[in-house]
């Protein structure tokens, strides 16, 4: 079998939702070449798409290996890090991605969110700023910059920041406004 075939035919199928099957085509890709990180990211892709943290993460983990300036991978596994609470190594894969690629407002977001996990809320403050800079209607930047700057008990720019979350239809806006902005 060709790599390049099976890896396309598995993309076709993780776009349409097979996602059981477009795993079993990327591990056929995989058999052919080992070497070649698009497949094995594919596969995490699909992966984490089904819930499978853990295989993704592996899959994540060879791809930074054999691929270590794909900011992709870099920004997947830093999200599940997140979501897993492993928030020092989650900032690790975000400042090494931003090395890369500055210019990344969806990484500046995901290191500000990381900051603030932390308890940096100016670190956090910082990155998301840099994200609007780059992205103005981002309303998750504006929804986590409100709440970094609640953290810093600086409650007006905080809820003007929700506030502008809340108007570019970021979910979660309100509820933050309602718990933190109203009197």
């Amino acid at each position: 079998q060709n790599y390049s075939a099976l890896n396309a035919k598995g993309v076709a199928l993780l776009r349409l939702g097979e996602l059981e099957e477009s795993i079993k085509v990327f591990s056929e890709a995989i058999n052919t070449d080992t070497t070649n990180y698009r497949a094995f990211f594919n596969r995490g892709n699909a992966f984490r798409i089904l819930g499978k943290d853990n295989e993704a993460m592996l899959d994540y983990d060879y791809v930074t290996e054999i691929q270590p300036d794909l900011v992709d991978a870099y920004t997947n596994r830093g999200s599940l890090l997140f979501k897993y609470k492993e928030f020092d190594r989650a900032l690790f894969d975000f400042q090494f991605a931003l090395q890369i690629q500055p210019n990344n407002a969806l990484l500046y977001l995901n290191k500000g969110k990381t900051e603030l996990r932390i308890d940096n809320p100016e670190d956090a403050i910082y990155d998301l700023k840099k994200a609007l800079e780059m992205r103005p209607d981002y309303g998750e930047a504006y929804y986590w910059l409100g709440l970094s700057e609640l953290a810093r008990d600086n409650k007006a720019e905080g809820c003007e920041y929700l506030l502008s979350a809340q108007s570019l239809s970021f979910e979660g806006a309100s509820e933050a406004i309602g718990q933190n902005c109203v009197q």
